[in-house]
């Protein structure tokens, strides 16, 4: 776990969408920047706030970790094809590899939406400060992370401030954006595998149904399938 935090703003879905759309045009990060900003000047007056969200989007679309390249660009190819739903599942991919508290944050929610059919937003930071320590800056990032993915349509505002309720879960299409989650997951939990019977029912994921089968993992590209005991399970090549 990362003592590193950095999302400091909420972030809109039509942001993220324009920066996949910017990057698809142009890759040199500092005139995608250079693009962001122009086109959040409207919509962030601030530029300290709109500087802050610029680099947001930057970290998870084009300033991406080395080892983290190759992900980003199989999600830039399908981000071209994509649905609406499974451009948010997209985000939500390359969001958990940039940003280790969205990972963290998203799985405790999803972990109580199992449980029940909402959450506070009390019971999440009791649970966070335990894994991260407490700290305002985590505040922050925990109040800006539940705003987002409220925005997003995965979570709703409930009858009182910090109350929100769960959705219906987003239904996928496509296989390959089915199995760009789960590598994403697989590299932000750093788990050398994953059985296959917890596939689709990670907390992390907990905004899409996935349905995913033994044989869509059969000769996908980057997974191998393993027998470990009574258990199958995945691993990225």
């Amino acid at each position: 776990m990362s003592d590193w935090i950095g999302f400091s703003r909420s972030i809109k879905l039509d942001w993220l969408n324009k920066a996949a759309e910017i990057y698809m045009e142009e890759k040199d990060h500092r005139k995608v920047k250079f693009a962001l900003d122009k086109y959040l000047t409207e919509k962030i007056v601030s530029k300290y706030n709109r500087r802050k969200t610029v680099n947001i989007l930057i970290r998870i679309w084009v300033n991406v970790e080395p080892q983290h390249t190759q992900l980003r660009d199989t999600a830039l190819n399908l981000f071209k094809i994509a649905n609406e739903n499974e451009k948010l599942a997209i985000h939500w991919s390359l969001v958990m590899v940039a940003y280790p508290i969205f990972r963290d944050i998203t799985a405790i929610i999803g972990k109580l939406l199992d449980l029940q059919d909402d959450f506070t937003l009390s019971m999440v930071r009791r649970r966070i400060y335990e894994l991260w320590g407490e700290r305002s800056t985590l505040q922050y990032a925990l109040n800006k992370i539940v705003r987002s993915v409220t925005e997003w349509g995965t979570v709703e505002d409930g009858s009182k401030p910090g109350d929100y309720q769960g959705k219906e879960q987003l239904c996928i299409d496509k296989k390959e954006v089915k199995l760009l989650l789960i590598r994403a997951y697989l590299v932000t939990s750093e788990k050398t595998c994953l059985r296959f019977i917890e596939v689709n029912n990670l907390d992390e994921l907990f905004p899409f149904k996935l349905d995913l089968k033994l044989d869509d993992f059969n000769g996908s590209k980057g997974f191998s399938l393993n027998k470990m005991g009574s258990d199958v399970v995945i691993t990225l090549q």
